[in-house]
């Protein structure tokens, strides 16, 4: 998996390449932490790449949204399709 960033204004967008499984989810973890961090308050994970997401993976954006929400902001997820929508 592969993660790219972009930033628009005060929104940080995460999109996961690939698959999100208990391999890669330690390292999607990180950088929504790092961001967090940061001062981030609301990210977007575009989902629109992602062949898969496990369990593990979806707990990573529980988690990420958790912290951006006890900041004040939020996680929104786009682009879900496939498998991943299932």
């Amino acid at each position: 998996m592969t993660i790219e960033v972009n930033r628009s204004g005060e929104v940080v967008i995460v999109k996961p390449v690939g698959r999100l499984d208990a391999a890669s989810a330690p390292e999607f973890d990180q950088e929504c932490q790092a961001h967090v961090k940061a001062g981030c308050k609301t990210m977007i994970a575009d989902l629109s790449e992602l062949t898969y997401v496990s369990s593990l993976g979806l707990r990573s954006f529980v988690s990420a949204g958790k912290e951006l929400q006890a900041r004040g902001g939020g996680l929104m997820v786009s682009g879900m399709k496939g498998m991943v929508k299932e």
